[in-house]
């Protein structure tokens, strides 16, 4: 059992557990659960996501904003959800609204900034289910509902009340919701604007044979740096060669092929700012918004002016293989007209 203030806000981790009965009484940042098996789990209060990974035959007793299942089977989970559920990989799995308490509760799902009326825990998608089938899930009748779990030992008032299905109007919560899988990435790629206003400018990056990229989201940022750098984006978007960077402290890979690209053209391209890198709970995909500044270089001996820099937004969708190198799988300039395609 983890009581009110032993957690006090903190992200938690269970993993490794069989037969076992846990109880977290206070609010958390984020929590992720992998490879639980034959387990009773209450989470009270979880202000982000909860992640549920490779875990069978157990029972969630789950509060969050957003929970996400990736290859969880023969479940029963019992969910106070502020945004769809998303299941991937998983089968064998029931779904009811939460259906329990104890005595700080409700001062836990404030702290989490949980509202307990919009629970959406009947609203499940299937990324494994284009056709809807829902062979994967169901929504348990009332009838089948445990007796409700008060880990504290002694009943109280339920500050989760049940909510019917259908009874929440759904809210698109994607900018403050964590996302994986491609084609989620890809679609809130589309939704991303550029802005009219001038970010500020980054520093010079170094020579691009000199970086050493030493986790995910540095790596990732090599890329995206490196990305900046071509001279015709368009061109290294088309080629579908973009150049790898790994993770594992090693310098990057197809430096000198990639190098090639950025020569013969009267474009300048830069990274001005990269204002988001998101990687995903299993760390093998990564989306990223950021800004590039292009300008045309005038022609060798001509008497001009430099033509001011324009400033264009990208999104990008990263993969990262079996050997830990990431890869551009998916670019998009949020300008008009100029949408490019891996």
């Amino acid at each position: 059992l983890k009581f009110p203030g032993d957690i006090d806000g903190q992200a938690f981790e269970i993993s490794d557990c069989k037969n076992t009965t846990m109880a977290i009484m206070d609010h958390s940042e984020q929590v992720q659960i992998d490879r639980v098996t034959g387990c009773k789990i209450f989470i009270g209060a979880c202000a982000s996501s909860t992640f549920i990974r490779n875990c069978d035959n157990c029972i969630f007793y789950i509060c969050c904003r957003q929970l996400r299942l990736r290859e969880v089977t023969n479940s029963t989970l019992y969910v106070l959800s502020m945004s769809e559920v998303h299941i991937e990989y998983s089968n064998g799995l029931k779904f009811a609204p939460f259906n329990g308490s104890y005595p700080l509760h409700g001062e836990h799902l404030k702290s989490a900034n949980i509202d307990p009326l919009h629970n959406l825990w009947y609203d499940v998608y299937d990324h494994n289910d284009a056709d809807k089938s829902h062979s994967n899930w169901k929504l348990l009748p009332e009838s089948e509902y445990e007796q409700p779990w008060f880990p504290a030992g002694s009943e109280c008032d339920f500050a989760a009340p049940r909510v019917k299905i259908g009874s929440v109007v759904k809210v698109n919560e994607t900018e403050n919701m964590q996302s994986f899988g491609l084609e989620q990435m890809k679609a809130d790629a589309k939704k991303v604007s550029s802005s009219s206003a001038m970010p500020p400018p980054l520093p010079t990056p170094s020579s691009a044979a000199s970086v050493v990229a030493s986790d995910d989201e540095s790596a990732v940022r090599v890329v995206i740096q490196l990305f900046a750098s071509a001279s015709d984006i368009s061109t290294v978007v088309d080629s579908s060669s973009f150049t790898a960077v790994s993770c594992n402290g090693t310098v990057l890979s197809d430096v000198a092929s990639f190098q090639q690209t950025l020569s013969g053209t009267a474009t300048h391209n830069e990274l001005s700012v990269c204002s988001s890198v998101t990687i995903s709970p299993l760390k093998d995909m990564a989306y990223s918004v950021f800004t590039v500044s292009q300008r045309v270089l005038a022609t060798e001996g001509a008497d001009l002016p430099t033509p001011p820099a324009s400033f264009v937004t990208y999104t990008a969708v990263l993969s990262k293989d079996s050997e830990k190198l990431w890869k551009i799988v998916h670019v998009q300039a949020a300008t008009p007209n100029t949408v490019s395609w891996m």
